[in-house]
């Protein structure tokens, strides 16, 4: 049996690269075949006028522009070095609407349900020629209840999700939108591929360039963020009093010592050896916890997901404490990952039961 996953792999985002390798390799470690389903993507945000004016607006500086003409060259290099990994470590099939028909199709994880940045209507399986579709660890995003509610197309979304064999989601946010405007009761919640897989075989082979020896504080952020001062000069000060390196990955970051256009495996070498874990994104925390790192977790318009993770695996987190207070926190309470491990070995399981009843019904 051939298992087909529509998920967003072809971002520039380790996370969601590596989240579609952790499909693959859970499926393979459970005897199944799968490939990954080619796919054009709509990027399309739906933002007021005013909301355009206002974002571009704020990219008007000197010091904006600079970073954007940096992070073309850097994406270029990023993109080799993506396109590499995935032709060298992942099973990669034809457009998802070019078989006559796949055994089974998994669509997700990550935010494969999600309108706001476009809408992509085979994310719901419309045109996907198979007669057992099924979602996992599906997110709606950044699309709330009233935005579904109001979009033109919400019951096609409805109609097509309610036609999917199972239906498995990531997010509180996702579920209310599930039961409030599509009347589904029955899904079950899963966690992020990441998390199920573990990254066990890799924490240990993809261990070749050099970072076991070195002591720095990883900094995992997108380039728009984590650039104000108020933010970042704390974070130096505490490197500087520790004698760590300040090392950014995946993006770049003029204050950090060290910039790293890293490739998937180099990523997962340098969430490995952190002695510190600094982010603001999703897949950073998740790469943390799952490396049993002390972090420091900065929430922004990702709360939906973040505080829904730290809220699941009992994780106490206080969202309005300030950074300085977030990156003493990280230095002087060591996280308790006895604790944290038992309630993730329980999701592990009411996830991986789910996800191997869709492939085996």
């Amino acid at each position: 049996m051939t298992v087909g996953i529509l998920t967003w792999y072809k971002s520039l985002n380790h996370g969601a690269i590596l989240q579609a390798y952790a499909s693959q390799q859970f499926l393979k470690e459970n005897n199944c075949d799968s490939l990954l389903l080619d796919y054009d993507r709509n990027i399309n945000i739906m933002e007021s006028n005013y909301e355009k004016f206002k974002r571009r607006l704020s990219y008007m500086n000197i010091s904006h522009l600079l970073m954007k003409t940096k992070q073309k060259n850097w994406n270029k290099e990023k993109k080799i070095l993506f396109e590499k990994f995935i032709n060298s470590n992942m099973n990669v099939g034809m457009k998802y609407y070019e078989y006559d028909n796949i055994d089974k199709v998994m669509i997700g994880s990550d935010m494969v349900f999600d309108f706001y940045e476009g809408y992509n209507p085979f994310m719901y399986g419309k045109n996907v020629n198979s007669k057992y579709i099924f979602s996992y660890a599906a997110c709606f995003g950044y699309t709330t209840p009233k935005s579904f509610e109001k979009f033109e197309k919400n019951e096609e979304i409805i109609s097509l999700i309610k036609k999917m064999n199972g239906i498995g989601y990531r997010d509180n946010n996702t579920n209310d939108i599930l039961i409030n405007n599509c009347n589904i009761n029955s899904a079950i919640k899963n966690i992020d591929p990441v998390l199920l897989y573990g990254f066990e075989k890799e924490k240990k082979i993809w261990n070749n360039n050099g970072w076991k020896n070195k002591k720095y504080i990883l900094i995992y952020s997108y380039q728009s963020n984590l650039n104000k001062k108020n933010e970042y000069k704390y974070i130096q000060k505490i490197a500087k009093e520790k004698n760590l390196e300040l090392i950014s990955v995946g993006y770049y970051h003029p204050w950090c010592d060290k910039n790293i256009n890293a490739d998937p495996k180099e990523f997962v070498e340098l969430f490995s050896n952190a002695k510190y874990v600094v982010t603001d994104t999703f897949h950073g925390l998740v790469f943390s916890i799952i490396m049993n790192k002390q972090f420091s977790i900065i929430v922004r318009n990702n709360s939906f997901k973040i505080l829904d993770l730290l809220n699941d695996l009992n994780i106490k987190f206080n969202n309005n404490e300030s950074i300085e207070k977030k990156i003493e926190r990280m230095c002087n309470n060591e996280i308790d990952y006895s604790i944290i491990n038992k309630q993730l070995n329980k999701l592990k399981e009411n996830s991986k039961e789910y996800l191997l009843n869709q492939i085996k019904e």
